[in-house]
C-alpha cells in the first residue's frame, strides 16, 4: 500500500467555467455508430477530466524511504515472496485492470488525444504482454538455475531481483509503456517507486 496519491486521478466533476456549446471539447465520436458522446454538464459548467498530485521533495524522499523499507536489502516480504504467488497477485491485478477496460481507454483519449481504435490497441497490447511475460517467466523457471553457455562462457544463471526502481511513463503510450516495465520488475520481486 502506498502513502501517497496516485500519479494520475481521473474523476468527472463539475466546475465552474464559461459557457461550453455541444459537442464540447471532450466529446468523443463512437466509431461504430458516428454518434457523439459527451460527459453531462449544467449550464454554465464544464466537466474537470483529472487532477495530477503535487508531490514536494519531503514526499519523493518519503517514498524512496518507503520502497526502500519494502526492498529491506532483499529480505522483504515482496522480494522474498515465492514467485507463483508474484505471479498469483500481478494477474489479480491484470484481472482488475481488464474489468475497467473501456474506462481506461476513455482516459487515454482524454489525456493524450488518442482515437479510441489506438488507445484500445494499447489496452490489448499491453495485456498481451503481461501474460507473455508471465508465460516467458513460468517457463524459465521451470528451467531452473544451471550451468549453461552464455556467450561461449559457461555461466551458472539465476535470475533474481535486484533492488528498488524507479519508473517514469511516457506520454506517448503511458499504458503500455509503463506497464511493460513495471510488471517485469514486479514478478522477479524488485520494489517500484512511480
Amino acid at each position: 500500500t502506498s502513502m501517497l496519491e496516485p500519479a494520475m486521478i481521473v474523476v468527472v466533476e463539475e466546475a465552474a467555467a464559461p459557457e461550453v456549446h455541444p459537442p464540447g471539447p471532450l466529446a468523443r465520436r463512437n466509431n461504430k455508430r458516428g454518434v457523439i458522446r459527451q460527459p453531462p454538464l449544467r449550464p454554465g459548467l464544464r466537466p474537470v477530466i483529472g487532477t495530477l498530485a503535487q508531490l514536494g521533495e519531503e514526499d519523493a524522499i518519503r517514498a524512496v524511504e518507503s520502497a526502500a523499507a519494502a526492498w529491506d536489502r532483499g529480505q522483504g516480504e515482496w522480494p522474498q515472496m515465492p514467485l507463483a504467488e508474484r505471479i498469483e497477485r500481478v494477474q489479480a491485478v491484470v484481472a482488475a485492470l481488464k474489468e475497467r477496460r473501456d474506462e481506461i481507454v476513455n482516459v487515454l483519449m482524454w489525456e493524450i488525444c488518442k482515437n479510441e481504435a489506438d488507445a484500445a490497441a494499447e489496452f490489448d497490447r499491453t495485456m498481451d504482454f503481461i501474460q507473455k511475460t508471465i508465460d516467458t517467466l513460468t517457463r524459465m523457471d521451470a528451467e531452473g538455475a544451471r550451468w549453461r553457455s552464455v556467450s561461449g562462457v559457461m555461466a551458472f544463471v539465476r535470475r533474481a531481483a535486484i533492488g528498488v526502481m524507479l519508473l517514469l511513463g511516457p506520454f506517448n503510450y503511458p499504458f503500455n509503456e509503463t506497464y511493460a516495465a513495471l510488471i517485469p520488475a514486479l514478478l522477479m520481486g524488485n520494489v517500484v517507486v512511480m
